[in-house]
């Protein structure tokens, strides 16, 4: 399930499995301890990478943003409350859909100022994650149903991969036996 995970991260995000590999490490933890699932932090990182962010990027701006819900600053918790935010709290997080779910209420409550998310996410750069995240929330309908159905992305992605490799195993073949036709031809004519 977790390789299928990340697999469809990969296959629908601007990320790579090397990227993956060296920047997941860092989000994974907070994550778990908030009880944010693995199609959610897939998700998300879709969500970001398609935004723009770089992996990197992308895995910091979630990491401070699950920080910045399940534990607010005072001035944040009073700007959460002033907009009478419901779901911006560590219980919605560990929702499946959650983050998502949090994510449309303050962009809806917020009414796109920066200023007024900046309140409630004092953090620059969970403040970065929360906007890119929240213009890219029209296509999460979509991108949330390809986890659903992720099941056999790991093998899809193995077969592409041996495909390819089987391919290029055949070119060097060819090129292998042109090169023999080539030398014993240069030794023939010795």
């Amino acid at each position: 399930a977790v390789s299928d995970m990340l697999f469809t991260t990969i296959r629908l995000g601007k990320t790579t499995g090397a990227e993956l590999a060296g920047s997941l490490g860092r989000v994974i933890p907070i994550a778990a301890t908030a009880k944010v699932g693995m199609d959610d932090l897939g998700a998300a990182m879709v969500l970001l990478t398609r935004a723009g962010l770089s992996t990197d990027e992308a895995v910091t701006s979630l990491r401070a943003l699950m920080l910045s819900i399940a534990s607010p600053t005072e001035q944040a918790q009073e700007a959460v409350e002033a907009l009478k935010l419901e779901l911006f709290n560590e219980e919605s997080l560990a929702q499946e859909g959650g983050l998502f779910k949090i994510l449309e209420e303050l962009t809806e409550k917020g009414e796109g100022s920066i200023q007024t998310l900046s309140d409630v996410i004092p953090n620059i750069r969970a403040l970065v994650g929360a906007l890119a995240a929240g213009n890219q929330l029209g296509g999460l309908d979509a991108i949330l149903g390809e986890f659903a159905d992720k099941a056999g992305a790991t093998e899809t992605a193995l077969a592409k991969m041996m495909d390819t490799m089987g391919f290029d195993l055949a070119r060097i073949g060819i090129a292998w036996q042109v090169l023999q036709q080539n030398v014993g031809a240069g030794i023939n004519t010795m």
